[in-house]
């Protein structure tokens, strides 16, 4: 089996549930779950949350507990944040039960989020001379493969590629990018380990979703260092961004889907900012564009 497809059978499962438990049908999603097979254990945690809130929305906390129980006894752990602030597990809240699973959880958690991690990161670098360093963000719930997987065309163009992978996890399988500084201080560490002779490239920061979002933040405020360029599909930017520190940037490119929830978010972000671009892409959802390896050497094709 390629290493690959379990996480995008996880993928796919997650995506299926999420859109039944929109469409108001719950227990379609539930019989959906059962029947995940063992490949998926390593996401044992995101699903059990899953299948919690789903219970929890049919009014059936008994079985939301017990699902976290289970998972929990087998290792799982959640930041508690998405535990008690769910609505779909209310009910649960002031149990005695589930104040003990908050807890523990927690410890886990924080244990787990205590260290940074570069093993995780990914480099890819051209055949011939460089002339850029692409640093790639994966979105939430990826990881620095699927960063390099969309972003790696880059080599093609004569640019060295570092996929860096978030510490920050919600879950055991859960990463993002939540805490802006500590996501430069990520960046900063993973830039360390280049090789001499890519560390002095002109940078170009790139990302999807929340790591979109990482991207042009750093474009904008200069931290951990200035950039020459940024582009940032479906970004989740935020009405309160601003430039801090902003150099002129090229590329300055926001790319999102005319179908994606972010889309008018994004569109004014790239009117708010100067010099930025908001490209949107016809019946694209949240995801990258099919053609994104061309946009990319568009985008990228006059740099340096």
């Amino acid at each position: 089996m390629d290493d690959h497809a379990p996480h995008q059978a996880y993928a796919a499962l997650s995506d299926s549930v999420f859109a039944l438990y929109e469409a108001g049908q719950q227990r379609e999603a539930l019989n959906l779950l059962d029947g995940a097979g063992p490949e998926l254990l390593p996401w044992r945690s995101e699903l059990a949350h899953l299948r919690a809130c789903l219970h929890g929305s049919l009014g059936e906390p008994d079985a939301a507990l017990a699902t976290l129980d289970g998972a929990h006894a087998a290792g799982g752990w959640w930041d508690p944040e998405i535990l008690v602030e769910d609505d779909d597990l209310s009910a649960l809240t002031g149990l005695p039960e589930f104040v003990a699973l908050v807890e523990s959880s927690r410890e886990r958690w924080a244990r787990a989020n205590a260290e940074p991690d570069r093993t995780g990161d990914r480099l890819a670098l051209p055949s011939g001379r460089a002339r850029g360093l692409v640093v790639a963000l994966h979105g939430a719930e990826e990881d620095a493969d699927d960063a390099l997987a969309a972003w790696g065309p880059a080599t093609d163009l004569g640019f060295v590629v570092l996929a860096v992978r978030s510490s920050q996890r919600t879950s055991p399988c859960y990463r993002s990018w939540p805490d802006q500084e500590r996501a430069g201080a990520e960046i900063a560490d993973a830039l360390e380990t280049l090789p001499a002779e890519a560390r002095d490239l002109p940078v170009v920061a790139g990302g999807f979703s929340a790591g979109g979002r990482v991207a042009v933040q750093w474009a904008l405020s200069g931290m951990p260092c200035a950039v020459a360029g940024v582009v940032a599909v479906a970004p989740a930017v935020r009405g309160d961004l601003a430039p801090s520190h902003q150099a002129a940037l090229d590329p300055a490119l926001l790319v999102v889907g005319s179908d994606d929830d972010l889309r008018d978010d994004v569109v004014a972000a790239g009117r708010r900012l100067a010099g930025f671009t908001a490209d949107v892409v016809e019946g694209l959802a949240h995801r990258f564009p099919k053609d994104f390896a061309g946009r990319l050497a568009t985008a990228l094709g006059p740099f340096g």
